[in-house]
């Protein structure tokens, strides 16, 4: 019996009521060390985009001369598809949590 009357006391206890209203928003905490500077895929892509646009100049001398055998053309897809490559790279690495600073 006493037991039961002990196990009816904690039940109430232990009954929450409604909710209350929320409170106000604290202040922002301090700020978290920050990581190390990344580089930036802006090194790599540059070179290839000024060797893309070296080749497309010379792609267009050679079609206007007749003489290309389409290794140029071939060479500037590769490069254009490289350069692709890095900056769907360079935007998953932005969506991923911690590489914000690459963004």
């Amino acid at each position: 019996m006493l037991s039961a009357a002990i196990g009816s006391a904690i039940a109430l206890v232990a009954q929450t009521g409604p909710e209350g209203p929320a409170g106000k928003q604290g202040k922002r905490g301090p700020e978290g060390p920050r990581g190390p500077a990344g580089e930036s895929a802006a090194a790599e892509v540059e070179p290839l985009e000024a060797e893309i646009e070296e080749l497309r100049g010379q792609l267009g001398e050679l079609e206007s001369s007749a003489e290309g055998d389409g290794e140029l053309e071939e060479r500037v897809e590769s490069l254009e598809e490289e350069v692709a490559e890095l900056g769907s790279v360079a935007s998953e690495l932005c969506g991923e949590a911690g590489f914000e600073f690459l963004c």
